[in-house]
């Protein structure tokens, strides 16, 4: 006669036989399968792969934005130059509305609209068409010449101004030593004599100076006959009877002027101009102290239109930088020759069972 009690042990016994042979089995055969990387993790690799900057095919792109913003009672094109503090180059930068450029030195060169309160810079490792010029602007060593406009040049140094035909200053030495040069650079002309650099656009009237340090002495005789009255913040009359000289320091502005004008204007600078009346010829020495970059500025009228260039504010705003892919890299990628399809996804380490492809929907130009 069987006991009900042993049969349940021996039942209790068999089932604890089984689940640790189940465990073993599992414990030992799981790692005889390798199951293919799922669908997600396929796709994170690609990402990677596009996003990752490290990556020999990475699509990914940055762009400076740099915003240059403009306040003028003045409501024409102007030539405009300032300092940025980027090593930029052309090549590499455009204006977002495609204007013509240069960038020399961290040294920007444009015309601009004042009737326009902001300009958009955009700078990234793609090199933008730039735009061909037409500018008329005649450059060598002994001249430059545009519209209406003569430098007379000698050494790297000016030596006379020529306004509409009519020489407005002569005999004008730059108190810097150094070797000279001269670069025609597409629609500017620019000179240099050791630390002394100045730049003259095409359509105007305006030269740009710049030094790397220091101070520069610059002196000339103006025309004679010519100017009555000069204006440093206020306007005065030129008392060529007294056959005296006037001293003044910390200028902003100083213009000479009468049917037309010559304006020097810098952040702070000295000057000393003597008059005299020699046989009945009025004549007028200048001798100026800069510290700072300066402006030599010839122009129609009274200092009017001088004051309203001087006043006019170019303040750069915050940089700002856009991360993204590039349309040009993943064009260069799918025409590349060297790259298949097969290839790309062996490279990318793409399971062979999955495919892959990219569609665009919107770009920018930037």
């Amino acid at each position: 006669m069987k006991k009900k009690g042993v049969s349940q042990i021996d039942w209790a016994i068999s089932l604890g036989v089984f689940l640790i042979f189940l465990t073993t089995f599992f414990i030992l055969v799981h790692p005889l399968f390798n199951p293919e990387p799922e669908q997600t993790s396929s796709l994170n690799n690609i990402m990677k792969k596009f996003t990752d900057i490290n990556e020999p095919n990475t699509l990914v792109w940055s762009v400076n934005k740099l915003p240059i913003y403009f306040n003028s009672s003045l409501i024409s094109i102007n030539a405009i130059s300032l300092q940025i503090p980027y090593d930029w180059g052309t090549q590499n930068t455009s204006f977002l509305d495609k204007r013509e450029f240069l960038i020399d030195e961290y040294r920007i060169f444009f015309f601009q609209n004042l009737s326009k309160s902001e300009a958009w810079l955009v700078n990234s490792n793609f090199t933008y068409e730039q735009i061909s010029s037409n500018a008329k602007i005649d450059c060598s060593s002994s001249n430059a010449n545009t519209t209406n406009f003569r430098v007379g040049i000698e050494n790297g140094e000016m030596q006379n101004i020529s306004y509409k035909g009519n020489i407005r200053a002569d005999n004008m030495d730059l108190i810097v030593s150094g070797t000279s040069s001269y670069t025609n650079l597409s629609f500017i002309c620019k000179y240099s004599k050791g630390i002394h650099d100045f730049y003259i656009m095409a359509y105007n009237s305006i030269i740009f100076n710049y030094f790397d340090s220091g101070s520069v002495v610059l002196e000339m005789d103006l025309a004679d006959d010519i100017y009555d009255d000069y204006y440093d913040g206020s306007s005065h009359n030129i008392p060529y009877d007294d056959d005296n000289c006037t001293n003044k320091t910390n200028l902003k502005i100083l213009d000479f002027y009468n049917s037309d004008g010559i304006a020097f204007i810098s952040d702070n600078f000295n000057a000393t101009f003597c008059y005299q009346n020699q046989s009945g010829t009025l004549k007028l020495n200048l001798s100026l102290l800069f510290i700072n970059p300066y402006i030599i500025y010839l122009h129609d009228g009274d200092y009017i239109e001088a004051v309203k260039y001087k006043n006019t504010k170019k303040i750069l705003g915050l940089m700002q930088t856009i991360e993204g892919l590039s349309y040009e890299k993943l064009t260069q990628l799918n025409q590349s020759t060297s790259t298949n399809y097969s290839q790309l996804k062996e490279s990318w380490a793409i399971p062979t069972v999955n495919d892959f492809d990219w569609r665009i929907s919107n770009k920018t130009l930037q």
